[in-house]
């Protein structure tokens, strides 16, 4: 199944914003044909066919919280987007630091996000907020350990994310994982090398910061992290020598080293190597090499749990294909073994708090409106029904999936202010303290406007070892509606 699961897995969803379209191979519906149908040849994308990277990739959102920026309306999220591609009918945005893309119907100025465009704005745990923010997310096991990583906290944070152009669209390219095995901080080092490498050059360099602080980073390497190994210290005894000479051979050698906690996390790694670079600056792994040879530490060559993907973004006159291949899914098969990949599960998701449905081919299709959920609902299957070689049969009575298709529709309201000018009553008349008479006075008034947005989606690879889903949320986890 893992081999399967590799080779095949491939994904290609064709959406369409709020138009009625006709292909050569599909009939594409959505909501709000307001748009002409021209049938004309439309002309080619404004973009270069060359693939070309993006160098800044949106490191300079990174100083963001992205999670907490509240934006009150989609364009005020594009504001902070970059549009990258565009034809007649529709603008690609993306923000590269996340991988975030945005659709815009250039025809009716409606927009679809990748994720929720207002997640700051709403409540949720952090982890949560962070799946929201995700365009993949993938399960995967090794050994009886199973593990879930999203592409927010493993490669958006982690600074894994590139984007580059390519023929009509985008390819965004993700490492998942911790691609960094080797930290500039010493596992095992002799007592004159430690003082004189690192602790030395820290107290010297955090001379300059308040004591608090000197003591927090300080502590974190002469009584945190770090044990001494002393076999001089007058205070032991016999057998916890010998028992730390058992532990330690090189004690024989170098009497006095300082040993790293075996149990140091990946955070805690990074922030030594991080006190490390700044307050020890001379300290490389030239030298972190050689404090390793001199103690006779070997540092074990442990796989890590590491996933590179890209999703491609096309736009044609009819919308966007999003195109997840199997052959830019790279990871250790020896390993680990690839579950399931969530691809976009957030895309033109509906909040909650408005009105609209999902629509899954669950029998003859199913709709589940956002009114009607109170409380957390997903419902997934197969598409075709289940693969027998691999599932035993459910005796449950449950529709079949007849149809690859699916999508979203939210029925939004919005709220503007402007101030009007109007015609102030004879009566009313007045003159300011220039003499001039002030006939008219400025009101500021408020317009809502409801409006409709969604897509329809069909897969058109893959979709024989697809599911679909419909979450639904509802309570204190998270208010939006998406079809996975």
């Amino acid at each position: 199944m893992k081999k399967l699961l590799s080779t095949l897995l491939a994904f290609l969803m064709t959406v369409s914003v709020f138009t009625v379209v006709f292909t050569a191979n599909m009939t594409v519906y959505a909501e709000n044909a307001d748009a002409a149908e021209t049938g004309e040849e439309q002309t080619g994308e404004e973009q270069t066919g060359e693939e070309q990277t993006d160098d800044e990739n949106g490191r300079d959102d990174m100083s963001i919280d992205i999670l907490k920026v509240v934006y009150k309306t989609p364009e005020d999220k594009l504001k902070d987007m970059k549009l990258r591609i565009e034809n007649d009918n529709y603008q690609l945005y993306v923000r590269a630091a996340y991988g975030e893309i945005a659709l815009k119907d250039k025809r009716t100025g409606q927009v679809l996000f990748s994720n929720p465009y207002d997640i700051g704005s709403t409540k949720g745990s952090a982890d949560t907020k962070a799946e929201l923010m995700s365009q993949i997310i993938l399960q995967f096991t090794t050994g009886s350990k199973t593990t879930v990583y999203n592409s927010y906290t493993e490669a958006a944070l982690r600074e894994q994310i590139v984007v580059k152009n390519i023929k009509n669209g985008v390819r965004v390219e993700y490492t998942l994982g911790k691609s960094q095995t080797r930290w500039l901080v010493p596992q095992m080092i002799t007592d004159e090398r430690f003082h004189e490498m690192i602790l030395d050059p820290m107290h010297e360099n955090v001379a300059q910061l308040p004591e608090s602080q000197q003591t927090f980073i300080m502590g974190k390497f002469e009584q945190g992290f770090y044990s001494p190994k002393n076999i001089n210290d007058p205070t032991i005894t016999k057998s916890q020598r010998d028992q730390m000479l058992s532990q330690w051979p090189i004690l024989k050698k170098y009497p006095y080293i300082w040993v790293l906690g075996t149990d140091t996390k990946d955070r805690e790694f990074n922030m030594l190597e991080g006190f490390i670079k700044m307050y020890a600056p001379d300290y490389s792994y030239e030298e972190l090499d050689y404090d390793h040879d001199i103690t006779e530490f070997e540092v074990a060559a442990a796989s890590q749990p590491l996933f590179r993907m890209a999703i491609e973004y096309t736009l044609d006159n009819d919308g966007i294909t999003q195109t997840l291949a199997a052959n830019s899914i790279s990871f250790d098969e020896n390993v680990y073994t690839l579950d399931y990949l969530q691809v976009n599960p957030w895309f033109g998701c509906g909040n909650s708090t408005n009105t609209g449905f999902t629509f899954i081919p669950d029998g003859s299709g199913t709709l589940t409106r956002f009114e009607d959920i109170t409380k957390p609902l997903n419902i997934t299957a197969n598409v075709y029904g289940p693969d027998y070689a691999y599932y035993t049969t459910d005796p449950a009575h449950r529709q079949t999936m007849r149809m690859p298709v699916y999508g979203v529709v939210e029925n939004y309201y919005s709220r503007t202010v402007k101030a009007v000018t109007v015609d102030l009553p004879e009566e009313e008349w007045y003159q300011d303290n220039y003499g001039y008479w002030i006939k008219t006075k400025t009101e500021m008034r408020s317009t809502i406007v409801s409006d409709n947005r969604g897509y329809f989606a069909i897969l058109t690879e893959g979709d024989a070892l697809a599911q679909i889903s419909t979450v639904n949320g509802g309570g204190s986890t998270h208010i939006y509606s998406t079809v996975q």
